[in-house]
């Protein structure tokens, strides 16, 4: 049996228009189950918080391998009442943001969050030196971001890596859906 150029490349495009249909199948299965549980935890949140204004919800999950090879989600969730405006600390708030608005900083965060580090190890990775890498570490420490050990090395806070999870992750969600900065200016 012997097939024309033309059959195969119309039976080609058949497959490939069952498998984009498959595809958004798929998605729209997962799209849906995904709006059911947000819908369910959202239930319960409302009885569970039934005489707060506002609450605040945030779900992370992270897929990390294992020893052996297999896969653990590790997830951090936090859920509480969201204070009002006029009971926000502004000048913490101000702090927390300042620190993080620092390309040097962000540097220095990235790298003691994978593992603590020396000042020396920060210094190879971001090329600041003495007054400056200090500066920055003095302000990251102010923040309650980062910490040093007993052997001296930059080690994040439990309380910086909260933070930053949360605000490092909607702001990378955020810039992932503005048009490139680059572009703009």
């Amino acid at each position: 049996m012997s097939f024309s150029l033309d059959d195969v490349i119309a039976r080609l495009e058949r497959v490939e228009k069952e498998l984009e249909e498959l595809k958004k199948s798929r998605t729209e299965d997962v799209d849906s189950k995904g709006k059911e549980i947000a819908h369910m935890i959202s239930s319960l949140l409302k009885k569970r918080f039934r005489d707060k204004e506002r609450i605040m919800a945030f779900v992370a999950l992270e897929k990390r391998p294992k020893e052996d090879g297999a896969f653990v989600w590790d997830e951090w969730m936090i859920v509480g009442p969201m204070p009002g405006m006029s009971e926000v600390e502004i000048p913490k708030i101000s702090k927390l943001m300042e620190s993080c608005s620092n390309e040097a900083r962000l540097k220095i965060l990235h790298e003691v969050f994978k593992s603590p580090k020396y000042p020396k190890e920060i210094t190879e990775i971001t090329g600041l030196t003495g007054g400056a890498l200090y500066h920055h570490l003095d302000v990251l420490t102010e923040a309650g971001l980062i910490e040093r050990d007993k052997l001296g090395r930059i080690r994040r806070t439990a309380n910086g890596e909260l933070f930053t999870d949360i605000v490092f992750n909607i702001i990378a969600q955020v810039a992932h859906a503005i048009p490139k900065l680059e572009e703009r200016e």
